[in-house]
């Protein structure tokens, strides 16, 4: 009963006071309408979605930088060289796998249609094979290009079902050909689509970027490669260069800015922290 009492001299304040009230109201609900919008935003860029499903174990470097030895001032940043990936970057033994993408930001190349004298402008990336482990897709024909044809350079390409269907009417493409800049491409799986919004990972047709010769000798900026590397998860342990007893309570883990904070110079293993907690590093 009281509660329609409220309801009731709300509603006589708002025919009282309209000019206040629609800007209260239209105010309020604009609001909330921003603060969902935000929400949306930072979810689609931080949560796990498909096909960028281990976001939440993924390192991602796409540039690095250069400074000198006696100058701090001095430096200089780039996108990362092939060379540099497979010197410092695959050998890392955390990294249950290192996608490697050339051009980075999304290439728009030519397809020609067959029969037809049409080209029609398509998104591709340029991939290794470990791509497809970082970036689980789904696969609705076919499978991924091998191990053999990233490394012979051969042309195949894994396209999505959205271009699979515009080409030749059907999801199950595999082993037709698709001629990419008037080069011949055999199609060797069909995958979902990927959204645009997830950046890292859409396009329409991935290849390797060994087929081209100009990734071993990059000319501009947007040449060079970007690394995505994700390490084990599930319950899994991380990998560690020391032993670590992770069921003893009285180990613990530190930051590197708090080790060297506490243990300036010195190396903070096996040292003890005098806390409310007792516990050793």
């Amino acid at each position: 009963m009281k509660l329609r009492i409220y309801f009731k001299q709300a509603w006589n304040l708002i025919k009282q006071e309209k000019l206040f009230s629609s800007i209260y109201i239209l105010g309020t609900g604009l609001s909330i309408m921003i603060v969902m919008v935000l929400a949306i935003v930072f979810y689609l860029k931080i949560a796990n979605i498909y096909p960028e499903t281990n976001r939440d174990r993924m390192l991602i470097i796409k540039s690095g930088t250069i400074k000198t030895k006696n100058n701090d001032d001095a430096y200089t940043s780039a996108s990362l060289s092939l060379k540099l990936i497979e010197t410092c970057l695959m050998p890392l033994k955390n990294a249950k796998a290192i996608a490697v993408v050339n051009k980075l930001y999304n290439v728009t190349d030519e397809l020609q249609i067959a029969g037809s004298n049409e080209s029609r402008p398509v998104t591709t990336k340029r991939v290794n094979t470990a791509f497809w482990s970082v970036f689980p897709f789904r696969f609705t024909d076919g499978k991924p290009f091998t191990e053999a044809d990233f490394q012979s350079g051969i042309a195949t390409a894994v396209i999505s079902e959205s271009l699979s269907r515009r080409l030749f009417g059907t999801t199950e493409a595999t082993g037709k050909t698709i001629n990419l800049n008037f080069k011949s491409f055999r199609v060797c799986g069909v995958v979902k689509d990927a959204s645009f919004v997830t950046v890292n990972t859409y396009a329409q047709i991935w290849i390797p970027y060994t087929v081209f010769e100009d990734y071993k000798n990059p000319i501009g900026p947007e040449d060079f490669f970007g690394v995505f590397g994700y390490t084990s998860g599930n319950g899994e342990k991380p990998v560690s260069n020391q032993d670590f007893d992770w069921n003893n309570p009285n180990n613990i883990v530190i930051g590197r800015s708090v080790a060297n904070q506490l243990f300036p110079g010195q190396s903070a293993l096996g040292k003890e922290i005098a806390s409310k907690y007792d516990k050793k590093i």
